[in-house]
């Protein structure tokens, strides 16, 4: 498999922008313009599109603390997927990133969930790819999330520094840029 970083206006844009939005509803997404920009311009974020041959396999985003890799968004799409892209994927990461753990988020097992399926089989994914189910979980805007790592050790200083490195400071200064050039919404 071949790893590219996503570039604007390119194939690898094109391709990561509609799996983006095809893989993450919107209530889980951050702006893609915000997310290509802040990959460009922060040196620990970083955003790859996968590839067999000219074939696109999927997508990476991560913010590489020092300690932790916090894998924001991994994709593969509908017509690949049960092919084992997702876990090349997760095993390229982690031949980058011999020395870190891999830390993510999933939305959290809920019998209730109208996704609960989904929530399931995600988790069963991550295990089955030698994450840990931590306890620990974040609720954001009414969405609980639990906390998978590739170590069951947890630092939440470190957790919430993957944050801030890819969007406080630069949140504002990208809002300021898309007002600009009116890509805002």
């Amino acid at each position: 498999m071949e790893i590219r970083t996503v570039r604007p206006f390119s194939r690898e844009y094109r391709n990561a922008a509609g799996l983006y939005r095809e893989a993450f509803p919107p209530e889980q997404r951050y702006s893609y313009f915000f997310l290509w920009l802040t990959a460009a311009l922060r040196r620990p974020v970083t955003f790859r599109g996968y590839y067999d041959g000219s074939e696109f396999c999927g997508l990476s985003y991560t913010v590489d603390t020092g300690r932790y890799v916090y894998l924001f968004y991994l994709a593969v799409p509908a017509r690949r997927r049960g092919r084992g892209d997702g876990s090349e994927i997760l095993s390229l990461l982690r031949q980058r990133h011999p020395d870190r753990t891999i830390l993510l988020d999933v939305e959290a097992p809920d019998p209730a969930a109208d996704n609960k399926e989904q929530r399931q089989k995600r988790v069963e994914f991550y295990l089955r790819n030698g994450f840990y189910l931590l306890d620990r979980q974040v609720e954001t805007e009414g969405h609980v999330q639990k906390i998978m790592s590739t170590s069951r050790e947890f630092d939440s200083a470190e957790y919430w520094k993957a944050f801030r490195l890819m969007s406080l400071k630069t949140l504002s200064r990208i809002k300021k840029v898309q007002k600009l050039l009116h890509l805002w919404r």
